[in-house]
């Protein structure tokens, strides 16, 4: 067993000096991003590798391979004053089809005109925030294009 790489990403960015993982249980650890990662971490100063012999328990694995946390600050990052790390250079996260899904296109508008229209006559707010959620839209944008077309 050896834990997920986004498991790993989680700790290094969380864990303090001296704090421990197990990254693997195994009888032989065989090479993969996680343990090269681990390896090339260790090689600079900011993880100390150990081992250990598991004692008793089911299973097949004999060893424990653990990964401590030193005090060296990780690369891209750096110590602010209260001691909290500030990191630089996050990519942001890849679009979705949903974030494209409701803006500002003319099919939108045109389909949710008449239902804008109908909230209106009924006496609702007009805010386009509001008439968006009622209407379970992610975005205000169509709908202010809507009452944009409505007071022209």
């Amino acid at each position: 067993m050896i834990i997920a790489e986004s498991m790993l990403d989680k700790w290094l960015r969380e864990a303090k000096a001296g704090e421990t993982i197990v990254y693997a249980r195994a009888t032989f650890l065989t090479p993969n991003k996680v343990t090269r990662r681990l390896y090339e971490l260790a090689q600079n100063g900011h993880v100390e590798l150990k081992r250990s012999r598991r004692l008793h328990g089911p299973g097949d694995e004999n060893l424990h391979y653990i990964a401590k946390r030193l005090g060296k600050p990780m690369p891209g990052s750096s110590p602010s004053k209260d001691g909290t790390r500030i990191v630089k250079g996050i990519r942001p996260l890849p679009a979705k089809p949903q974030d494209r899904r409701f803006t500002s296109h003319a099919s939108v508008v045109r389909e949710i005109e008449p239902q804008v229209r109908e909230l209106l006559a009924e006496g609702h707010a007009r805010s386009a925030a509001r008439i968006a959620r009622t209407l379970g839209l992610y975005s205000h944008n169509p709908v202010v294009r809507v009452l944009e077309r409505l007071a022209a």
